[in-house]
């Protein structure tokens, strides 16, 4: 409900506010002083059938100011205590689990990444638990990267176990740069509908509802990189928060968790919670996986309609 100028969630218990879209964080990053908004991209959308509905759909925020999920001096502390590393280069990041399909360098770049990623609400206790797509370039302390889909995270969200929205970036290293959503200044939000960190009101049950986000990650003509979310684009990375993003050699779909700091020794469920079985109706699917070249051309891998792996529970050696 509307109270003066917050947007309210009596559902999920979070203040949503409306700002000034000239006055959000973004602009507190060094480089966007004098950045100029882009308002929309130009490249053609498309909007999916059966969509998971959130956002602020029928409470859009005034013309002239953007959703902005309010955060609090708890949300802070924990983050601080969650990985920033949700898809390692090397396979020496302990805690770090993934089940994803990686796409690596051709001849040319990648200047895009899109994926109708199924909506499951894992049950996690300890960590954390993503469905996302990504684009990254370089290793180690110089990876930059994007990655967009959605998050089950009980430390993240003061204990609440639902699906979220999410966003994350990182230039020149996780532990270095980048966060997830607007913990700090580098995403500019556009739409007046969409909240990032907003929880998902639609997940799909194991042979039962089948809900889903199409996301995509896109790269301008100008060379921000645009977010997208059931043909709504939700907003954009510039291009000059990145140092070694001009030419991304990577994209990758698929699940990710990671486990507790410290660790216990289980890492969280993964996609829809069910260890895997062969049959779809139990599995978290990414169906019309597509990637886009330096040439603008949109490709697909053929006959990917399940990523069986993202349905396994993942348990640390």
């Amino acid at each position: 409900m509307m109270i003066g100028n917050c947007l309210v969630s009596t559902e999920f218990g979070y203040i949503v506010d409306c700002i000034d879209i000239n006055k959000q964080l973004a602009f507190d990053h060094p480089l966007l002083k004098d950045h100029k908004i882009q308002k929309r991209p130009r490249f053609p959308l498309r909007t999916i059938k059966k969509p998971s509905m959130f956002g602020l759909l029928e409470d859009a925020c005034p013309s002239g100011t953007v959703p902005i999920r309010r955060t609090t001096k708890e949300d802070l502390i924990a983050i601080r205590s969650m990985s920033n590393n949700i898809y390692p280069q090397t396979a020496a990041a302990p805690g770090i689990h993934r089940a994803q399909i990686q796409m690596l360098e051709f001849t040319g770049s990648y200047t895009g990444v899109k994926g109708n990623i199924a909506v499951y609400n894992p049950d996690v206790k300890l960590g954390d638990s993503y469905a996302e797509i990504h684009i990254m370039n370089g290793e180690e302390e110089n990876v930059n990267s994007i990655s967009t889909g959605w998050m089950v995270s009980p430390t993240m969200y003061n204990g609440t176990g639902y699906s979220y929205f999410f966003i994350h970036w990182t230039s020149g290293g996780p532990t270095n740069t980048g966060c997830f959503n607007l913990v700090c200044p580098g995403f500019v939000q556009i739409d007046k509908t969409i909240h990032l960190a907003a929880a998902i009101t639609n997940v799909s049950i194991p042979q039962g509802p089948h809900f889903e986000i199409a996301v995509s990650i896109f790269k301008e003509n100008d060379g921000n990189w645009w977010v997208t979310m059931d043909g709504i684009s939700v907003g954009y990375f510039p291009a000059n928060i990145f140092n070694n993003f001009t030419n991304p050699g990577s994209v990758g779909w698929g699940g990710v968790v990671a486990a507790p700091n410290p660790p216990t020794g289980i890492s969280p469920p993964m996609g829809s919670g069910l260890y895997a079985d062969g049959k779809y109706e139990h599995s978290c699917s990414i169906r019309l996986v597509q990637y886009r070249n330096t040439s603008g051309i949109i490709e697909g891998l053929i006959n990917i309609a399940m990523i069986k792996s993202m349905i396994l529970l993942a348990v640390m050696a």
